[in-house]
């Protein structure tokens, strides 16, 4: 009969922790927002977008939008800018078939579903009972559960992600990888990054593949723009909006990455400088990971460890990430934590994945909360370099050897 070492005590102690704190946080959520008023407040936001395009109304001309959403939402309904990319808006059409509230159970569930799916796509090389409870953990993880109850769209990033990641590397169907990361077109300031960060990862056989098929996505996206929404007006409209948006930005102490700190407390000639600090220097990190993933000594799974280290970095530094947009940290996190839940012995790993548990449970009530949205992706990219630095330890020559050695002489003994 097997006897537990300490190791895996602690791995099993851990593992419990984390998933007490997943329940307590579904729990909580259900508790206090499932019963309350004012859910899905973006949710309505879109909502009325997509009454405006069904009746031939422009969106992004926020006078007229602000009649529609009191025509929508009611009188006294505080006005919430629409400034997502063009032709978006006709999928919100969609939304406009049921009564508004039944939309958004729609939509929460269905978004919920999409992103369990994204997740047991992504995580394809897992057994399927693990790769369910951890589809299960990341649909009810704090950040998924808050981008639901704003009615937000990030949460089906994990989906588009998920889906591509799983084209590349179990079908090798570049083509159709690149065609899904173009459908993440209604958070470009995410996707795009993103979707380049995927490229640079991607074996090299299916690089232009994946290059050409975001390519026509993107074309296509332009041309249903042209035909049926509006022309090439609509994305000068959009473009308007995303500045007049812009300037908004330092007054929302939400900002969840690193320039989250500073950019309600400086100027903007020196907001932009340190935004673009902060771009670069997520830029460098992610260079570092891809040329640590070209290396001999780099084995196929680092490699993909490394392509989702990327993806944390970009969110912790990226000044256009939201707490909302932390649910794309499950893919991250799980892949940190790994099949086997291995990954908990490096306490880094631990750190990350606690806090990015607890920080969201903060901003559930009052989600204008500055300073604690910062940690779960900074803590992840930092899990990521210490993780990285352990294993590229482990995995050396010189400890590989001396490990080959000591199994010999034990052997011999």
């Amino acid at each position: 009969m097997a006897t537990m070492t300490m190791a895996d005590t602690r791995l099993l102690t851990r593992l419990g922790l984390i998933a007490t704190l997943l329940l307590v946080c579904a729990t909580y959520y259900a508790a206090h927002y499932l019963p309350a008023p004012g859910n899905g407040s973006d949710f309505q936001v879109f909502y009325a977008a997509g009454y405006a395009s069904a009746h031939r109304i422009d969106p992004f001309d926020w006078t007229a939008f602000w009649h529609v959403e009191q025509h929508v939402n009611g009188l006294g309904f505080a006005f919430a800018p629409y400034a997502d990319t063009p032709p978006w808006d006709l999928v919100l059409r969609l939304a406009n078939l049921p009564a508004e509230p039944d939309a958004y159970r729609c939509y929460a569930a269905g978004a919920l579903i999409l992103a369990g799916l994204g997740t047991y796509l992504a995580l394809y090389p897992w057994c399927c009972r693990t790769r369910l409870a951890a589809s299960l953990a990341a649909a009810l993880c704090p950040a998924a559960l808050f981008n639901v109850r704003l009615g937000q769209n990030s949460i089906l990033l994990v989906f588009v992600v998920g889906l591509a990641f799983y084209l590349l590397e179990k079908r090798q169907a570049g083509w159709l990888a690149g065609l899904v990361l173009a459908c993440g077109f209604f958070k470009p300031h995410i996707s795009v990054p993103v979707a380049i960060i995927v490229m640079l990862f991607a074996a090299n056989n299916l690089k232009r593949q994946v290059l050409g098929g975001y390519a026509l996505g993107w074309l296509a996206l332009i041309a249903a723009t042209v035909a049926f929404d509006g022309g090439p007006t609509a994305y000068t409209n959009w473009l308007g909006s995303v500045h007049d948006f812009g300037t908004s930005l330092g007054n929302q102490p939400d900002l969840a990455s690193i320039p989250g700190l500073y950019l309600s407390d400086v100027g903007n000639s020196m907001g932009w400088i340190l935004n673009l600090l902060s771009l670069a220097l997520a830029g460098i990190i992610v260079l570092w990971f891809y040329y640590a993933s070209g290396a001999e000594t780099c084995r196929d799974a680092s490699r993909k460890r490394l392509l989702w280290g990327g993806i944390a970095t970009y969110l912790a530094f990226s000044p256009y990430a939201h707490t909302s947009d932390q649910c794309l940290l499950a893919l991250p996190i799980l892949v940190l934590v790994g099949e086997q839940a291995e990954g908990l012995l490096d306490p880094a790993v631990v750190l990350a994945s606690v806090t990015a548990i607890l920080a969201p449970m903060v901003v559930l009530t009052n989600y204008h909360t500055a300073g604690i949205n910062v940690l779960p992706p900074v803590l992840v990219a930092f899990a990521w370099i210490l993780a990285g630095a352990r294993r590229a330890g482990m995995d050396s020559p010189a400890r590989r050897s001396s490990a080959a050695q000591h199994t010999f002489e034990a052997a011999d003994g």
